[in-house]
């Protein structure tokens, strides 16, 4: 089954390798600090009164600079993220006959049609990972500030997904729905 949160394992992993970094660095700054361990002098400065081009600052500062944008690169391709998809192959009616195929991309673009229609929504991004036999549909909703956000569900449960699913001839589909409202669309509306 696709998932729709791929990167989720490498940015946990990421991250608890980045804490325990940061504890034992932090471990190591209190325990010299306290004198618990004689590597520095506590009495000594921490930057050093050599001339700048000499030490180890500027480095550390190319360094810490790299660091935030491999950070930054690194928010901006997960905000981008859309679970992978591919081609479904559909059970076909008559076993006589040929198979059918169809993007999964192009499969949803009715859905997102449908839902865009609904008076409140004005943005939709669906995505359908897995195949026939384990689908899994992730749909982020861009909703306007007054939108009817029950009114909108319900139409979802009852209009859109029933449609898609009879379209790829499954008997449920498990979506995972994201709303969330559009700022700018409300601050254009005020002036």
């Amino acid at each position: 089954m696709g998932s729709l949160n791929r990167p989720a394992r490498l940015n946990r992993t990421l991250l608890a390798l980045l804490g325990v970094v940061l504890l034992a660095g932090g471990a190591f700054v209190a325990l010299t600090g306290f004198a618990v361990i004689p590597v520095l002098d506590p009495g000594s400065p921490v930057l050093p009164t050599t001339e700048i081009g000499t030490s180890w600052l500027p480095y550390a500062v190319v360094i810490a600079v790299v660091v935030g944008l491999a950070c930054l690169l690194w928010l901006v391709v997960q905000s981008t993220h859309r679970p992978r998809t591919g081609i479904w192959r559909l059970p076909p009616a008559d076993p006589a006959g040929g198979e059918t195929t169809i993007d999964a991309d192009v499969a949803v673009v009715p859905l997102e049609h449908d839902i865009r229609s609904y008076p409140g929504a004005h943005s939709v991004v669906a995505s359908l990972a897995g195949d026939a036999a384990n689908p899994v549909l992730e749909l982020r909703i861009g909703l306007e500030p007054d939108a009817d956000l029950a009114e909108i569900r319900r139409r979802i449960e009852t209009h859109a997904m029933p449609r898609l699913c009879v379209a790829l001839a499954l008997p449920e589909l498990p979506a995972r729905i994201r709303f969330h409202l559009d700022a700018t669309r409300s601050r254009v509306r005020a002036r």
